[in-house]
């Protein structure tokens, strides 16, 4: 008898085993929380495999991948095996309303070795798993530890892709609002029995902790902050994270994004952040001092500005762990009235696990207000007596920030620019000049991959939009930008332009 088969039903099928194994190897990005208040957030954490137990690491240019990985345990304590902490100071003004604890390791068994074999490294796990990833500890100052189970975002151990498989790295978190809201005075916070392997293993051993406090404070800035948590590996592809659901006011300070990832390599370049405004279609290459914007990911740790804090160990390299907290400072990327931004992940080199994003923008009262009265609607009575005050915004679905995996050339949308430069005045090194936006939109990508951080402005008369990379008072002191520009065969027809 012959047989048939379905062909709607085989579809299905098909479409059901590709979903199955993408979700093997990612965990899609949710949202953790938004809040609208009157506060801020503070960023701490640190990592706990290291070359020593208590020591800390300073050289940089160490690669995890060649480092006989060792717990850290500063805790003088047996029922601890890791252990790292950070000393920190909250200003006694603030009361904290959110703390979310993350932690990230990979954990492909207890112990690794490698050996050299026909000038190859081999890797072999010595002894598999045997912790609860999810069961860790922590605790404040000086107090006794709190025993956390945690929810597991993401285990490598489900995974297909290769690498994956091969390090086994894990994500988890858990709410410890409520054991920071029980002391008066926190003065450091210390956690521990997060489990890694310790040894070698493909890719090199990595693992640490991260957490982000959210407070209000009476006397701050109103404030828009958001948190997600997932895991991503960025290597092939693009990962795009699209933020939303906030506006900025006229007289708006400095925004911030907050990152943590797994497996970056201080020496492997390549990597980098990119900040894209959707609707003018800007670009931003994410920085600071201790990260390029070529090498962003490098085994280190940018805690909050202006908060006094101390991590025991305090090492210069993470091996692998990344905490970065970094203010965006240009008003092209968000200007007044902005509602939106894309976070994007690359790499050329250095391959990636990120499971961590936070964005924070100022916004004005009257959004806490129509925030608290959306909240009111939706959920709880409160006497009508109340004052405006921070709340967790209870958004949509379709509110929520989402993040996709974008293929690697961008998706292009066709919105109106808005002239950004048209009345100032002085000499641009100018790039090129498109009559369509989503050439120059494509221009400003190229010009990131080769290093140079993009501007433009629409000239008032042509109407064209001039991609430029430095402006200054005068000609004479871009003369050194132009040359370099120009010795670069796809830039060879820089040129300085004066705006009067």
């Amino acid at each position: 008898m012959q047989s048939t088969t379905n062909p709607i039903a085989l579809i299905i099928t098909i479409a059901l085993a590709i979903q199955i194994g993408y979700a093997q190897n990612n965990r899609p990005f949710v949202q953790d929380g938004a809040f609208y208040l009157k506060g801020g957030a503070i960023t701490i954490g640190n990592n706990i495999l290291s070359t020593h137990k208590t020591n800390s690491c300073d050289k940089v240019s160490l690669l995890n991948d060649n480092v006989n990985m060792t717990y850290i345990d500063i805790a003088a304590d047996p029922t601890t095996v890791s252990s790292s902490a950070v000393s920190f100071a909250l200003e006694d003004t603030a009361t904290i309303v959110s703390a979310t604890l993350y932690w990230a390791a990979t954990y492909s068994g207890e112990t690794g070795s490698r050996k050299v074999n026909s000038k190859e490294y081999v890797y072999k796990v010595n002894k598999d798993r045997d912790k609860d990833i999810n069961q860790i500890k922590f605790k404040t100052n000086d107090g006794a530890y709190n025993d956390i189970l945690g929810t597991i975002i993401y285990d490598g151990q489900v995974a297909t892709n290769s690498v994956l498989k091969n390090n086994n790295p894990y994500i988890c978190k858990a709410d410890v609002t409520h054991i920071l809201a029980q002391t008066n005075i926190i003065e450091r916070v210390t956690v521990a029995n997060i489990a890694a392997t310790e040894g070698f293993i493909e890719g090199g051993s990595a693992g640490g902790w991260l957490l982000y406090i959210i407070y209000e404070q009476p006397d701050a800035s109103p404030q828009f902050i958001t948190s997600f948590s997932g895991f991503e590996i960025v290597k092939e592809d693009k990962v795009t994270v699209s933020i939303t659901d906030f506006k900025v006011p006229e007289n708006s300070s400095s925004s911030t994004i907050t990152i943590g990832a797994l497996d970056g390599d201080y020496a492997l370049k390549g990597d980098q952040v990119t900040l894209l405004n959707p609707v003018s279609k800007d670009v931003f290459n994410l920085k600071s001092k201790k990260r390029p914007k070529l090498n962003f990911f490098n085994s280190t740790m940018n805690l909050s500005e202006g908060t006094t804090s101390q991590r025991i160990p305090n090492s210069t390299n993470t091996l692998g762990f990344d905490i970065a907290q970094i203010a965006i400072e240009t008003e092209n990327i968000l200007p007044k009235d902005a509602d939106k931004i894309n976070i994007v992940y690359t790499t050329k080199a250095d391959g990636f696990y990120v499971f961590f994003t936070a964005f924070q923008t100022q916004i004005d009262e009257v959004q806490i207000a129509q925030k608290k009265a959306i909240t009111v609607a939706q959920n709880t009575k409160i006497d009508s007596n109340d004052a405006i005050e921070p709340t967790k915004a209870m958004t949509t679905q379709a509110q929520a920030i989402t993040a996709t995996k974008t293929p690697t050339q961008p998706v292009v949308t066709s919105k109106k620019t808005q002239p950004l430069l048209n009345k100032i005045s002085g000499f641009y090194v100018i790039t090129n000049a498109f009559s369509n936006i989503e050439n120059a939109y494509k221009w400003k990508l190229f010009l990131l991959d080769l290093g140079y951080q993009p501007f433009s402005f629409i000239h008032s008369v042509n109407k064209l939009e001039y991609v430029y990379i430095a402006t200054g008072k005068n000609e004479e002191e871009l003369l050194g930008v132009l040359q370099e520009a120009l010795s670069i065969p796809q830039l060879s027809k820089t040129w300085i332009k004066e705006m009067d």
